[in-house]
């Protein structure tokens, strides 16, 4: 537990940094609000044009089931676009954490890193909707059941689909 800790920390510092420099340098660009559907999770995203051609996203994702346990998510995806036209393909990465926090008991802590392509269509300058195929890899506590292999990693493929609205 201590391990993953420490690997929670640095990935927190790592992604509190790309945050600010993304905000930074979002005077260049549009930032917006996305939401984020991957199987039966969900999660709340900030896109921000750090260039004219590289987004990041702080992504943050919670489940509250009552009397039981929280599931809080968080992270950052960045895509790189092959161009900019209405239908816009990109490539990117994502990193992030997964915390289980039961009732009673310790906190699980359980990560992910991946490679994605996807598109983005834009119906005008404001408003996209997109979708994307993903190849991760996700590293497991030493108790966690998320991924049926405690203590390990797996290699997934997943699919994710969103709507964004960006501000002027």
């Amino acid at each position: 537990m201590k391990a993953s800790m420490s690997i929670l920390r640095i990935i927190l510092l790592c992604i509190i940094f790309l945050h600010l420099n993304a905000i930074a340098q979002a005077q260049k660009g549009q930032i917006g609000i996305s939401g984020n559907i991957q199987n039966n999770q969900s999660d709340f995203l900030v896109p921000i044009w750090v260039a004219n051609d590289v987004v990041l996203a702080p992504a943050l994702g919670f489940v509250h089931i009552s009397e039981k346990a929280s599931d809080f998510s968080f992270g950052v995806i960045s895509r790189v676009y092959t161009s900019k036209e209405k239908l816009s393909p990109y490539f990117g990465g994502r990193f992030g954490a997964i915390i289980y926090s039961p009732k009673s008991g310790e906190s699980v802590s359980d990560f992910l890193a991946g490679i994605c392509w996807g598109g983005e269509y834009f119906l005008d300058s404001q408003f996209s909707i997109g979708g994307e195929l993903q190849l991760n890899v996700s590293i497991s506590d030493e108790k966690s059941g998320r991924f049926s292999n405690a203590g390990g990693y797996n290699i997934n493929t997943g699919m994710a689909l969103f709507v964004s609205f960006y501000f002027k």
